[in-house]
């Protein structure tokens, strides 16, 4: 990749390495960074932050790892012309000699997205802590792994990628000398990644195009990471507007506040159904997994089911009949199952019905999600609790005491 090469390679001569190490060496703060005894061929500039990352470079790359940091953020963020880059290597130096001193600083994360692209140039702001940016042009050096080749109904061929940015502080911390290794995890930035990626799920519904995640970067000073790059990717496109972005910013703060491993089932068959499925089909039968897995009982399944995804769409303002809800349901029976006493629904019938049924199916769902999501009370509770504390269901028994049947009012 292009951000590998170029700066990394910067030759340092031994006087020059020399010198960087007394330069170091006079500064109170940065001299604590240097590591080692004896000449520059045996000395590093090393650091450890408490988010897990550590920070090793020879006097022979400081410059090359110094300046290719400042220039790749200054691609990801679409200003790389000179005057853009050296207030980059500035910058740098600030959080370098503050992270030397003790202090907090910024590490910023990029992840590149492709499939999607912003219908305008304005910089989004998802939150606090992350923005969200279209990749500017073709001259830009980061475009490998970020391009999405495809058609939608206004547009074909090469669009660009966007890229998605996250700050979080952090402080140095005592590097263990005797380590022979470190593990650098970054798991909460899959995590808000994996939510920007459902937000657009949510906020899209309908949209096909194959919203993913292409490279993985991190940017401090002197930190040198290999980003894996993800193949161009032939496909659907989703252009998001000014007011889809609204959409997706909602989703994308609710998911982060809430416990989203309560409905890891119903998320990932959603996202399945709008972004993995191509046979309506298939997809239906992801969105009633679904169903099941926010509301539904071992006993009166079909009754525990229906009758909260009936109660669930009039909390949302939304009035989809009981009987309506019954025949939807009664499509995945006829899916998993086949026709029974001759009896069919006509929605299974043409491509045309099967795809009209497959988006009333997920509207429901998207709609009783954002319900459920919003709800503090049910959402921690497992599916059959749910049901419970909803609709209050009384109870019928065997005479040996085996549930046999739920009774709602």
């Amino acid at each position: 990749m292009w951000g590998r090469s170029g700066f990394s390679k910067v030759p340092s001569s031994l006087a020059e390495a020399k010198e960087i190490v007394a330069m170091l060496s006079r500064d109170p703060d940065l001299r604590t960074l240097l590591r080692g005894e004896g000449d520059a061929f045996t000395m590093r500039v090393e650091y450890t932050l408490d988010n897990s990352i550590r920070v090793s470079s020879s006097p022979f790359n400081f410059c090359g790892d110094f300046l290719h940091g400042a220039f790749a953020v200054s691609c990801y963020r679409g200003k790389y012309a000179l005057p853009d880059f050296l207030k980059e290597v500035e910058a740098g130096l600030d959080v370098l000699r503050t992270f030397a001193s003790g202090a907090r600083a910024q590490v910023f994360y990029f992840k590149g997205i492709y499939g999607m692209r912003l219908d305008s140039d304005v910089i989004h702001r998802l939150g606090d802590d992350a923005t969200l940016r279209n990749i500017d042009d073709l001259s830009n050096p980061m475009t490998q792994g970020t391009m999405s080749t495809g058609t939608n109904e206004e547009r074909s061929g090469i669009l660009l990628g966007c890229i998605l940015e996250h700050g979080q502080t952090a402080i140095r911390v005592t590097t263990d000398e005797n380590a022979q290794s470190w593990t650098m995890s970054w798991a909460h930035f899959e995590k808000l990644t994996d939510d920007f990626v459902i937000s657009v799920v949510l906020g899209g519904q309908h949209k096909r195009a194959p919203v993913g995640k292409t490279f993985t970067d991190i940017y401090l000073p002197l930190y040198r990471h290999h980003p894996s790059v993800r193949k161009n990717v032939r496909g659907g496109i989703t252009c998001l507007s000014e007011e889809d972005m609204k959409a997706v910013k909602d989703w994308f703060n609710l998911l982060r506040v809430v416990d989203v491993e309560k409905v890891r089932i119903p998320l990932g068959r959603i996202r399945a159904g709008l972004y993995e499925r191509t046979n309506p089909v298939d997809a239906l039968l992801d969105f009633f997994v679904a169903w099941e897995s926010m509301f539904s009982t071992k006993v009166s399944t079909t009754n525990s089911v229906v009758r909260s995804m009936e109660a669930m769409l009039l909390r949302a303002g939304k009035t989809v009949g009981r009987e309506r809800l019954a025949s939807l349901y009664e499509l995945r029976s006829e899916i998993v199952h086949g026709k029974s006493d001759g009896k069919t629904h006509d929605e299974l019938e043409t491509p045309v019905a099967r795809e009209g049924v497959r988006d009333e199916v997920c509207e429901i769902t998207l709609a009783v999600l954002a319900e459920l999501l919003r709800d503090a009370e049910l959402l921690p509770l497992l599916p059959h609790e749910r049901v419970y504390r909803l609709l209050n269901p009384t109870e019928e028994r065997s005479a040996k005491g085996k549930l046999v049947r739920l009774n709602f009012s």
